[in-house]
């Protein structure tokens, strides 16, 4: 599908509870990094950080409010089970979530809020196309065979440049190390920076497919040659083939349709905040309502079909 414009993680806060006016200036005039003796304050920082990113961090803010306050409004926000349910989703197209997270220093919350933003924005463009069953039944006809997939092994690799580095890499795994704490060892890495992967049959070469899908999980491989490299693979999860019913993805298939015909998220955005009254109560912030309203409005929802 497309891609949302998303707002988790980009806004700016300051929170200081019970605080003297005397330390707050404290904590301003504190250093974050000193250049041959001479300080570059907090206060300094953070004021550069506002007055370049600050109207779009401020655009991202209204955005996300006015989606909200819309879906609640007209009684379209998602549903935990539903914000969870999607989240599943992800992880099964990519189960290096986690790791993905953690290291773009995000949680599981955050995710959670860019998800329900996200599929607010799709109830609400949704809501406004009538489609009728039949159509919804010719696109099933047209990809039954996508939302079907083989037998697959959710593993943790590890690529080596030699069979004697991949010999330490497989007894670093069978004594319990993760892939990700073992790659860090010369001449082993994980491939494209993922510390686990599904592999559908089909995917690997069959003198690499057939030990792997032999294996149980948490078994660990033997060193396989795979081209160039050596690999280890460790089986973390054995995932069976799937075969969706049209009853069990119609609604998906539905939604994914009226996305399509519905209005653009950057139409939906900009009809909301003209409808809106939005105030800008601090003079210090008035002057990034005009470049903050008028920047242009772009991206998309984000919505798995499978």
């Amino acid at each position: 599908m497309k891609a949302w414009f998303g707002w988790v993680g980009i806004g700016m806060g300051l929170v200081i509870a019970g605080a003297s006016v005397g330390v707050v200036k404290l904590r301003s005039e504190r250093p974050i990094v000193v250049v041959n003796g001479e300080k570059i304050g907090r206060s300094r920082f953070l004021a550069e950080l506002e007055a370049s990113q600050g109207a779009g961090v401020l655009r991202r803010m209204i955005q996300e409010k006015l989606v909200m306050q819309a879906a609640e409004k007209k009684g379209l926000l998602p549903t935990p089970a539903q914000v969870l349910a999607e989240i599943d989703r992800m992880r099964q197209s990519e189960p290096d979530l986690d790791r993905q997270l953690r290291l773009s220093g995000k949680t599981q919350e955050d995710l959670e809020n860019d998800i329900r933003g996200r599929l607010a924005a799709a109830n609400l463009i949704a809501a406004g196309v009538t489609l009728p069953d039949s159509e919804i039944k010719k696109l099933w006809a047209a990809h039954q065979k996508q939302f079907n997939r083989p037998e697959a092994r959710k593993i943790s690799m590890i690529l080596t440049k030699t069979a004697d580095i991949g010999d330490k890499a497989r007894r670093s795994m069978a004594a319990g190390a993760t892939a990700e704490f073992a790659s860090q060892n010369p001449g082993m890495a994980l491939p494209g920076g993922q510390s686990q992967i599904v592999l559908y049959r089909g995917q690997l070469p069959p003198a690499v497919e057939k030990p792997v899908f032999a294996m149980k999980t948490g078994e660990v491989s033997p060193v396989l040659p795979m081209g160039k490299y050596f690999a280890v693979i460790k089986v973390l999860n054995l995932i069976p083939a799937q075969h969706k019913s049209f009853d069990e993805v119609k609604d998906r298939l539905a939604l994914a349709v009226k996305l399509q015909k519905g209005k653009s998220e950057p139409e939906l955005l900009q009809t909301l905040q003209k409808e809106a009254k939005i105030e800008f109560k601090s003079d210090r912030y008035k002057g990034l309502a005009d470049v903050a309203l008028a920047a242009p409005l772009s991206g998309s929802v984000r919505v798995a079909h499978k």
